[in-house]
C-alpha cells in the first residue's frame, strides 16, 4: 500500500495528459491532375490591322487551367497558387501570381480550377519557371 499515492498520482496525470491531447483528423492530400497556361484575353480579337488575327498566347495575360483530385478520405477546401521560382525572379520582374480557391471538394472529386492572375503573355512563360502551391484545408468534425 505504500504505491497507493505514486499509483493514484500516476493515473491523475495520465488522465490531464489525454483529456488535453488534440485531435488530429486524416492526412489531407490532393492531385493535380492537369495544368495548362491559357490566355486571358479571348482568341477572337483582332490585332492592329482589321481583321488581323492575334496569336492568343502572344496577349496579355496568362491564367492556369487544369484539374485537381481529393485524394483524402474527408471534404477539403483547396487553394493552388503559381509564381515565378526565385531563379526566374533572378532573371525577370515578377509576373503577378495565379490563383484559385475551391470550397467543399469531396473525396475522390475531381474539380476544374481557373487561377488567373499572371501578367504575361503565355508564349513567355514555362511551367518550369513556376513554383506550384496546392494547399488542402480539412472540414474535420470529430
Amino acid at each position: 500500500m505504500r504505491n497507493t499515492p505514486l499509483v493514484l498520482a500516476l493515473g491523475a496525470a495520465a488522465l490531464v495528459f489525454t483529456s488535453c491531447d488534440n485531435v488530429t483528423g486524416p492526412p489531407l492530400t490532393v492531385e493535380v491532375v492537369s495544368q495548362n497556361l491559357v490566355p486571358t484575353a479571348s482568341a477572337t480579337q483582332t490585332g492592329p490591322q482589321v481583321g488581323a488575327p492575334v496569336d492568343p498566347p502572344a496577349i496579355c495575360c496568362c491564367r492556369v487551367k487544369g484539374q485537381v483530385r481529393n485524394t483524402s478520405s474527408i471534404t477539403v477546401h483547396i487553394e493552388l497558387t503559381w509564381q515565378l521560382s526565385s531563379a526566374a525572379l533572378a532573371s525577370r520582374a515578377s509576373i503577378g501570381q495565379a490563383r484559385d480557391f475551391l470550397r467543399d471538394v469531396a473525396p475522390g472529386e475531381t474539380r476544374s480550377y481557373d487561377a488567373a492572375g499572371l501578367f504575361e503573355a503565355c508564349n513567355k512563360i514555362a511551367f518550369g519557371d513556376l513554383n506550384r502551391t496546392v494547399t488542402p484545408f480539412g472540414l474535420f468534425n470529430p
